[in-house]
């Protein structure tokens, strides 16, 4: 899923004064029309150094409330100019005008969802392309520029805060730039926070833009990059936010057939599916279960390194702690079933075993309920398959009755 008012991960951000007040007073207000009539009159560097230090003093605070009214008092417009005049400059010397601008643009963009959402769309064309020539004018700096990485980091968390909005997800990912740039941070030398943070806004537009994730999937370095960040990257977070945007992909149509037949990703999908992260083994079982909701994919799967995606469905409903993912796995042993696979499926060691275990024992109701779901499908397909357990039909009969019509309907 997206971030849903994510809280800030404070990780690698200082905690920063709490605002006594909700609400501005006289002279308050005052105070902020002089900070914004300086940022709008400073032309030398001097008056622009000074404008800067007193915008991030005054904003550097905790309170979106207060944000909201510094976002809507037109200090955002006062700041792309500004970051618009700077980079024509095109001088090493004012690389500390980008990152101090930037960084104020970040601590603003603190407000509320909606508010920042409401400022996108009327100043969003204008933000967009300054943010993204910011970060490549990191490309053009010594590798030793002192501001280079607190640049890098307050873009990619004003583009993540930007993602969190749906509408505003639709339009980023519309750009190419944006999305090679997002690209770009992850396969970098960056810090752990800014992958996360570029991991996340990728997460949110793939989440969102339903119609736009076969495109997104096809984009050059794009599935390379995230297999690599699930094998091989030490941060749970950024697997999970990697695992999660291969999930967002699979629920797509399209996407689902170059997916599947994509045996790299399935080894991937196979070695994440016992990570440490509970979060990250969820989006492994329901990347699997997307991808079998196309039938044509299921003999390649059940066949796919010797019945190695089967084993490990089977072993998650033995052994995982987690019933979601219990459950997750049972739904997923389920949708493999068709006249092709289900011979496969009741003759694999030990599957019809867990399944029984799991229907008649499980801790939890609703993974008992998916293992009989899934038995039933298999003696549809092979009525023999159930060797007669009476347990099993009674509890099937018992489900059918307790459950919503669809679910009665498989079991009938």
């Amino acid at each position: 899923m997206a971030e849903k008012m994510a809280p800030v991960d404070h990780r690698s951000m200082q905690k920063r004064p709490r605002a006594e007040s909700m609400k501005l007073g006289s002279d308050q207000l005052r105070h902020l029309s002089s900070i914004i009539t300086d940022m709008n009159q400073a032309v030398t560097k001097e008056q622009r150094m000074i404008a800067i230090q007193n915008a991030k003093r005054a904003f550097n605070h905790d309170v979106p409330e207060l944000h909201n009214v510094e976002v809507e008092s037109g200090l955002i417009h006062a700041l792309c100019v500004q970051l618009g005049y700077v980079l024509n400059k095109q001088s090493g010397k004012h690389f500390s005008d980008i990152e101090g601008l930037c960084s104020i643009l970040q601590l603003v963009y603190c407000c509320k969802d909606s508010v920042r959402e409401s400022s996108f769309h009327d100043i969003g064309k204008e933000v967009l392309p300054l943010l993204l020539r910011s970060l490549e004018s990191c490309n053009h700096a010594a590798e030793e520029n002192e501001w280079c990485d607190s640049l890098v980091l307050n873009i990619s968390k004003i583009l993540r805060a930007f993602s969190r909005a749906h509408s505003v997800s639709l339009i980023m990912v519309q750009s190419r730039d944006l999305l090679k740039s997002l690209l770009t941070l992850i396969n970098g030398e960056r810090s752990t926070q800014t992958k996360i943070e570029a991991l996340s806004t990728m997460k949110n537009i793939t989440f969102y833009a339903e119609e736009y994730r076969s495109m997104i999937l096809d984009l050059s370095g794009f599935l390379d990059c995230l297999l690599h960040v699930c094998l091989y990257d030490s941060d749970g977070e950024c697997r999970e936010c990697a695992s999660a945007m291969l999930r967002n992909i699979a629920f797509d149509n399209d996407a689902k057939i170059k997916m599947a037949q994509n045996g790299k990703l399935l080894n991937v999908v196979l070695k994440i599916s016992s990570d440490p992260s509970s979060k990250t083994k969820r989006n492994a079982v329901s990347i699997i279960a997307s991808l079998t909701m196309l039938n044509e994919n299921n003999f390649s799967f059940v066949n796919h390194s010797e019945g190695a995606i089967v084993d490990m469905l089977s072993g998650l409903i033995r052994i995982d702690d987690d019933s979601a993912i219990r459950k997750r796995a049972a739904r997923a042993l389920r949708c493999l079933c068709d006249d092709e696979t289900v011979e496969f499926l009741i003759n694999r060691i030990g599957l019809m075993i867990t399944l029984t275990n799991a229907a008649t024992n499980d801790s939890c109701q609703d993974v008992r309920a998916e293992a009989v779901k899934t038995l039933a499908t298999y003696s549809i397909k092979q009525p023999a398959c159930l060797g007669g357990s009476m347990k099993l039909v009674d509890l099937m009969v018992d489900l059918s009755k307790n459950t919503n019509p669809s679910c009665g309907q498989i079991i009938a």
